[in-house]
């Protein structure tokens, strides 16, 4: 087991955001993806999620703290033998093709024929009579 220190992740735009809840707590097992902390900003709230599963050895915010992408969050035990714990840029669960003519022969998604398109039926354009005109012009000729 190794210790991981977790930053804020890319908050876009926004800085110092508000933390208004702490979700995880000293001790807990977090699943990646669980969420750890809900921010504020001026526009919206969201959940931060937990990057990777591991126990949390220490919180970096609290509540009513300002936050900003990069900042620490908190410290993670994670199995050192997990693959997650490396920080490259690829994917998981896409390996790396091993070669240019895997990488030039991968299957193109299949995709939907598109239906036939047929003419729309025309619009009838020949006004129907008003029913109240009708019996207007019958009264008075009586």
């Amino acid at each position: 087991m190794s210790s991981k220190n977790i930053p804020i992740p890319d908050l876009g735009d926004v800085s110092d955001v508000e933390v208004i809840e702490v979700l995880a707590a000293v001790g807990d097992e977090l699943n990646a993806e669980d969420p750890v902390l809900t921010l504020e900003s001026a526009k919206a709230s969201m959940d931060v999620p937990c990057p990777e599963a591991g126990k949390v050895l220490a919180l970096h915010i609290n509540v009513g703290d300002k936050v900003n992408s990069g900042d620490a969050m908190l410290e993670l035990e994670v199995d050192a033998g997990d693959d997650s714990v490396e920080t490259d840029a690829t994917p998981a669960s896409e390996p790396e093709p091993t070669s240019t003519a895997e990488a030039k022969t991968k299957p193109e998604p299949k995709r939907e024929p598109k239906p036939e398109s047929r003419p729309a039926a025309p619009i009838e354009t020949t006004p129907k009579p008003d029913p109240v005109t009708q019996t207007d012009q019958t009264s008075d000729e009586k």
